[in-house]
């Protein structure tokens, strides 16, 4: 007993429609992992490039460290220092100039909701 052609067809349509399922997640997998790997290698190069602002900052004569007292409101300063650096940090990303200025900064406003 034969089987039809559809049945044949079918069959066929089927086992595309699995491998290019099993495909898209298997590429979208491997994207999550690269994409992850990039923006931690990201996170550690600003990390150390951060740190090294904080001396800069505190030689930079723009605060005053000599009112600062370490029993009262002491952390003003640090706060106004990673505030000043993470901004600055954030600035670098932020693609101004580009044609990828917009879909950054959409992206970027989208994303915060999520994280």
């Amino acid at each position: 007993m034969s089987k039809s052609p559809f049945f044949f067809c079918n069959f066929l349509n089927s086992i595309r429609y699995t491998s290019i399922n099993q495909t898209k997640e298997n590429i979208m997998a491997d994207n999550k992992t690269k994409i992850k790997a990039l923006a931690k290698q990201m996170l550690k190069n600003s990390q150390r490039e951060m740190e090294a602002k904080i001396d800069k900052a505190l030689s930079s004569g723009a605060l005053d460290i000599d009112d600062w007292d370490e029993n009262n409101n002491s952390m003003i300063l640090p706060k106004i220092i990673v505030k000043a650096i993470l901004e600055d940090e954030a600035d670098q990303y932020s693609a101004k100039g580009t044609c990828f200025e917009k879909e950054i900064n959409e992206e970027v406003v989208n994303l915060k909701y999520f994280i």
